[in-house]
């Protein structure tokens, strides 16, 4: 099965998600990076398949 993964920048996921906590969202990210839904593509950018970009925005409700 094919997966398309998504790149965003940090600074967005962390904007958009953590109000701008760049270390929150590296927790989570680190957190998550066994799961293979989300990772790090390079110290700036990270990478997510549909499934890992979705589990974020529900943590966004959480982070509120």
């Amino acid at each position: 099965m094919l997966r398309y993964r998504l790149h965003f920048p940090v600074e967005v996921i962390a904007d958009r998600l953590f109000g701008g906590n760049r270390i929150q969202a590296n927790e989570q990210v680190i957190g998550l990076e066994n799961s293979k839904l989300i990772e790090f593509a390079d110290e700036n950018e990270i990478s997510l398949t549909a499934a890992g970009k979705m589990f974020l925005s529900q943590q966004r409700g959480h982070n509120k």
